[in-house]
């Protein structure tokens, strides 16, 4: 009686609809929602990917119980939502294994990526803002050879070996086995990704199992 009341009639999965940003890594989307997958009750995830914008609209009108993004809500929007923190990570420097090669042999990480041919997200990015300013603190002056909305394009990109690519640490393992990719070195760049939600106290089962397994988290360390 209590799930029928609910919306999910007994022994119907539950439905968790998920809008994922579509600057955000899949790769990140995908572990961030693995505690909700791994929830013993019955669920279908209904995933849609779209502009910041478009998903906070559905968000907003009940159409998403939940957005993933890399930036937190933003006060400009006039829909009344809370940012949710889910993880964060460093970045990490990657190339295909000839490239990676001749980058270590010419000098250390990271001035050996002075000049070094770059694959780069677009400028309207928070990931390349925040790689623009460390390249400019850092006097570093990336040969930015291509820039890429699509992150899966811009790691089949640097598979081939047209530049040197940059990822979020926490899938770095995932991207070296995938792309025969090799890590260069790591930079004290954070990305943060959030949960965007109407609520403020979360109580869809599903969106709480993200936020859980992230205080958890918190808390081992």
């Amino acid at each position: 009686m209590l799930n029928a009341l609910r919306g999910n009639p007994l022994g119907t999965p539950m439905l968790f609809r998920v809008g994922v940003k579509d600057v955000m890594p899949k790769m990140v989307a995908y572990r961030l929602l693995e505690p909700a997958l791994k929830l013993q009750t019955p669920m279908r995830l209904v995933c849609h990917e779209g502009a910041l914008q478009d998903l906070i609209s559905e968000l907003s009108i009940h159409r998403l119980d939940v957005v993933l993004s890399d930036t937190p809500m933003d006060p400009r929007y006039s829909v009344k939502a809370y940012s949710h923190l889910l993880g964060e990570s460093s970045i990490s420097v990657l190339a295909a294994p000839k490239l990676a090669a001749q980058l270590r042999a010419n000098e250390a990480f990271p001035k050996n990526l002075h000049r070094a041919p770059f694959l780069l997200p677009t400028s309207d990015t928070v990931l390349r803002r925040s790689l623009d300013l460390w390249f400019h603190e850092h006097q570093i002056d990336p040969d930015i050879r291509c820039e890429f909305e699509d992150a899966a394009m811009l790691k089949i990109a640097g598979k081939e070996g047209l530049g040197v690519f940059v990822v979020p640490t926490i899938i770095v393992e995932e991207v070296e086995r995938m792309y025969g990719v090799r890590r260069l070195g790591e930079l004290p760049i954070i990305e943060r990704f959030y949960a965007l939600s109407v609520e403020r106290k979360i109580k869809h089962p599903a969106v709480l199992a993200l936020s859980s397994k992230t205080k958890s988290q918190s808390e081992d360390h």
